[in-house]
């Protein structure tokens, strides 16, 4: 049965961080984020910010896996928000697994997504 919720969230979300690394290597970090699924009308209006930074700090609520510097776990707040954000490569795996979380893919779909920026989240997987 589907039930109606008034705050849609999901805790725990996979995300998959891929970070440049010498050599040309890529380090595939894994991570999980904790989204609010906004209903239809504020998820297009946050698509209509175009601005990556400020979709996620509305959509992402917490997280898992994530050190600091001093390879300490970093508790969510919204200054290691601001701090995380500033990594584009958080942000590009944090887009693909809230499409991923916002469409309902499955978690064998949710490990490599093509998503780069906010305008990629409007694309249906057809187009």
């Amino acid at each position: 049965m589907f039930r109606l919720m008034s705050e849609p969230a999901v805790k725990g979300w996979p995300c998959t961080i891929d970070v440049p690394a010498d050599g040309g290597q890529m380090v595939e970090t894994h991570i999980t984020l904790d989204f609010r699924l906004p209903p239809a009308e504020e998820h297009d209006q946050l698509l209509g910010l175009g601005n990556d930074r400020q979709f996620l700090t509305k959509v992402i609520q917490g997280w898992g896996n994530i050190g600091g510097a001093d390879g300490e776990p970093l508790p969510f707040s919204q200054d290691n928000l601001n701090a995380v954000l500033d990594q584009p490569f958080f942000c590009i795996g944090a887009l693909a697994a809230f499409k991923d979380a916002y469409s309902g893919a499955a978690l064998k779909n949710s490990m490599k997504r093509e998503v780069t920026g906010v305008a990629a989240l409007a694309k249906t997987p057809e187009e």
